[in-house]
């Protein structure tokens, strides 16, 4: 074997390493699986030199195939690991994983014949076996940007709001190079570089940084094991701390000020008569929420369960409630209620009329004022 394939050898066993440390290291169980799976699919991808050397065996051809299928399935396991860090609550569908699956047969079948045969030939079967698969993976590329981008103005995470724009940075220069270079440029000019040497490089320079990130972690890790900051309270005299608390729970649960739906950081911050980071710091650090989104909209879900359940208040419309309690629409407040209380409007509303109608006590909402 070359060189190259030496390195790409060395960058598969240090992701494997990895794999294994996140799986024995990271106490939270979804993270476990989703940073463990983008690991070995990233070793999937560094192993790209060994796809098209010339399979002697059988078993030979299927482990190439099952590496090429591996690396297809990085896009996936990037979306999930993005979902799994940047959205707390919010989950996956389950459908979410079919369309996926669905490119990964296509892309692995695609592969195998062509390895045995001139596949594809016909011009419907390049559409079906090379653009397909194609625009499936550039669905979940989507997807994982909009979990980094849509709460981004909102985390309370120092360390994660920094991630954000990592990651982002990240994938917009890989997929620039691969696209401008290697598609476009690369079909008409020959590249000053070898691509899979570069990619190497950059992956295993990722999987070493990756390493030596995890090795400086001592004991079980939670699900901030990357992010995680010091408590952020410590700093500052608790008086001041229980000041700003004091005043900040007034204008939440007595003033109201989340039925205003442009309530942000900021506006919050400005009527508190504080910068924007301490306000950070003291809704993370005191009421250990991760995310301003979380904390405003536990508040409005508050809200509108009283209305729900108020029966002077029921002929309103479960619109009505929605946009009363600060939610723009309908359909953000049905998912934040459904996260929350883990039903829809409808299903609580009909529980607190049929516990009227049993003289039953009706069920509290949960707590405001504990973070997730």
């Amino acid at each position: 074997m070359s060189a190259l394939h030496n390195f790409a050898s060395a960058a598969c066993a240090l992701y494997l390493l990895l794999a294994i440390l996140a799986w024995t290291r990271v106490a939270d169980r979804s993270l476990r699986w989703s940073l463990s799976g983008w690991l070995l699919t990233l070793g999937c991808l560094s192993a790209a030199p060994f796809y098209h050397l010339n399979a002697t065996s059988a078993g030979w051809l299927w482990l190439q195939t099952l590496l090429y299928s591996g690396a297809n399935l990085l896009v996936l396991t990037s979306m999930v690991l993005a979902w799994r860090l940047f959205e707390d609550r919010a989950r996956l569908p389950a459908w979410s994983w079919w369309p996926a699956l669905l490119g990964q047969l296509i892309d692995s079948y695609d592969f195998y014949r062509s390895a045995h045969e001139n596949w594809p030939n016909e011009q419907t079967l390049i559409v079906v076996f090379e653009y397909l698969p194609q625009l499936i993976k550039l669905a979940y590329v989507v997807a994982a940007i909009v979990a980094i981008l849509r709460s981004l103005r909102g985390d309370l995470l120092r360390g994660r709001f920094r991630l954000r724009y990592l990651a982002l940075l990240a994938g917009a220069l890989i997929g620039l190079e691969m696209l401008l270079l290697e598609n476009l440029v690369g079909i008409h000019l020959q590249l000053p570089y070898d691509p899979a040497g570069f990619h190497l490089c950059w992956q295993l320079g990722l999987a070493l940084w990756l390493g030596l990130k995890m090795l400086d972690i001592s004991g079980q890790v939670d699900r901030d094991y990357a992010l995680a900051e010091p408590a952020p309270t410590a700093a500052i005299p608790r008086i001041a701390w229980s000041a700003k608390l004091a005043a900040l729970r007034p204008l939440m649960e007595e003033q109201a000020v989340y039925r205003d739906p442009a309530l942000s950081v900021d506006s919050l911050a400005a009527r508190l008569q504080m910068p924007a980071y301490r306000l950070r710091q003291l809704i993370n650090g005191e009421l250990g929420y991760r995310h301003f989104n979380v904390f405003v909209n536990d508040h409005r879900i508050a809200a509108a369960c009283r209305d729900l359940a108020d029966p002077e208040r029921d002929h309103l419309p479960i619109l009505t409630i929605a946009l009363d309690v600060g939610f723009g629409s309908l359909s953000p407040f049905n998912r934040a209620f459904k996260e929350r209380l883990q039903q829809t409007p409808s299903e609580y509303r009909a529980q607190q009329r049929q516990a009227r109608s049993g003289g039953a006590a009706a069920a509290e909402p949960g707590s405001i004022g504990s973070g997730p």
